[in-house]
């Protein structure tokens, strides 16, 4: 999704400079994948915007190819996971993510502290927000300009119409949806592990995870805040801010955490952190390498 807040408004713009009646429309087109966990050969066609962002999805055993490459031992373990009555018990709509983060769950090869960013990553695509908003403010900057012909912004009149409409159906099923709540309240269950320095499921470090130059607890401390911010309990996400803020930081680090108390400040638990999104979502999928286009 993160591909998407980088491209998606160049091409929307020349979509409606070339009247297109469907506004997140690109050129089909079709890729050929096979299944790591049984062999199984199918296609699949990307023709918006959305399915051009996804991860490729088995479509028998229902398993999300996250990677290039498996082990043997790897292959062997997530076979027995798509065969496991939780696994096929999720229900057949369940989205990309939220399955993801149920494979390294329940395969014990991941760290608390990645399976804590895809369980954010999972939170932030359950609730769609950041993209609905995203849509709402790239229409309006649109409908603000001359160069379109009649016909056109009217077709941005009603994409702006629907994701008006799902930004209000997105507000209440984060402040309503229990199983929503439950994405960030595992989020903030796993890095809490991280603070406890209960860094992976084993006791091992996490051998598919890369080291890099961020301090992990100051990130899980931010996905913590964040996933507090979204739950409206920001006595919580004030108190971690505070414990937090003499902290030595990069720059990256620390926008994030300017962005973070923006929020908290305004009481604002609508709006996505994106910077902070952003980063999660690079971070949680950067040693994988998987490149579907």
């Amino acid at each position: 999704m993160i591909t998407v807040q980088k491209n998606m408004k160049k091409i929307l713009l020349v979509l409606f400079m070339l009247g297109s009646m469907n506004t997140f429309s690109v050129i089909p087109y079709e890729k050929e994948w096979t299944c790591p966990v049984d062999n199984e050969k199918f296609k699949v066609t990307y023709t918006d915007v959305v399915s051009y962002n996804e991860l490729p999805v088995c479509p028998t055993s229902k398993f999300v190819m996250f990677k290039k490459d498996y082990t043997q031992e790897e292959i062997q373990k997530y076979k027995e996971i798509v065969n496991s009555k939780e696994y096929r018990n999720l229900r057949p709509e369940t989205k990309v993510y939220y399955r993801l983060e149920k494979l390294m769950e329940m395969s014990g090869l991941y760290s608390n502290f990645k399976i804590g960013l895809i369980y954010h990553v999972a939170a932030e695509d359950e609730l769609g927000l950041s993209y609905t908003l995203l849509s709402i403010k790239w229409n309006e900057e649109l409908l603000s300009d001359s160069l379109y012909s009649e016909e056109a912004l009217e077709n941005i009149k009603k994409s702006l119409e629907y994701y008006e409409k799902e930004k209000r159906e997105q507000i209440r099923k984060l402040n309503n949806d229990n199983e929503t709540k439950k994405l960030y309240e595992n989020t903030i269950s796993y890095m809490e592990k991280v603070l406890t320095k209960n860094f992976s499921l084993t006791g091992i470090k996490d051998k598919n995870e890369n080291e890099n130059s961020h301090d992990k607890e100051l990130i899980a401390k931010f996905v913590i805040i964040d996933s507090y911010r979204r739950l409206k309990d920001y006595k919580k996400a004030k108190n971690i801010i505070n414990k937090i803020k003499d902290k030595k930081m990069d720059n990256k680090e620390q926008e994030i955490l300017d962005e973070l108390k923006t929020l908290i400040a305004n009481k604002d638990n609508v709006l996505t952190a994106e910077k902070l999104s952003s980063f999660v979502y690079d971070l949680a999928l950067e040693d994988f390498g998987l490149s579907s286009h």
